[in-house]
């Protein structure tokens, strides 16, 4: 990938050692757990402002040792592991694009209309009740998604940690981790990982 080239030759020795993940339970059945993941960046020298995301997506590769090192999430397999760092929950200081996903728009005629993103105040109560939901707390008129869960956020030296020691055989991971390590050793910023999961 070519964030693995930029990243350069001593990046990709930092994952020359790792752990290989296998279920040696066949008759387990239980439903896939994806992950969201968001890589953001600032300037050292503007504490203040907002994070930018530099990278967004549904990592395409569902890695449970590394889920359990990021956020004691699928921690059952096998030996138990230790996370890497306490959930954090989601950062209220989280860049737009993290923000946008992470929460559900309240807006009782759109969401009559099923516009995507958006939900009834009367569910969005519903759902707050039950505790599968929460209101942001800078009081805006949105909802937490109900399928997202253990959100929380790492620096980016505990994220490249995390794959390091168990995912670094797995391409997807390495990638996105090189890119973080790129990010952190550039003059003058600063990275970290923001992200959940689904169900």
């Amino acid at each position: 990938p070519l964030c693995l080239l930029a990243a350069g030759a001593d990046t990709m020795e930092m994952f020359s050692a790792g752990a290989r993940f296998t279920n040696n339970n066949k008759n387990i059945k239980i439903m896939g757990c994806n992950s969201h993941t968001y890589i953001e960046y600032r300037r050292k020298e503007y504490k203040k402002d907002s994070w930018s995301s530099l990278l967004h997506h549904e990592v395409d590769s569902r890695n449970y040792p590394l889920y359990a090192k990021m956020a004691d999430v699928r921690n059952y397999y096998g030996e138990k592991i230790t996370p890497i760092a306490p959930l954090r929950g989601f950062p209220e200081d989280a860049g737009y694009a993290a923000k946008r996903d992470y929460y559900l728009r309240i807006n009782d005629e759109l969401a009559a209309k099923e516009y995507d993103g958006y939900v009834s105040s009367e569910q969005a109560s519903k759902w707050v009740s039950e505790g599968i939901s929460f209101f942001p707390p800078d009081g805006s008129n949105r909802i937490s998604h109900p399928d997202w869960h253990s959100a929380s956020w790492l620096t980016g030296d505990e994220f490249c940690s995390a794959v390091r020691e168990t995912a670094s055989d797995d391409i997807y991971w390495t990638a996105i981790a090189a890119m973080v390590d790129s990010v952190n050793k550039t003059d003058g910023f600063e990275c970290r990982v923001v992200f959940w999961f689904d169900n």
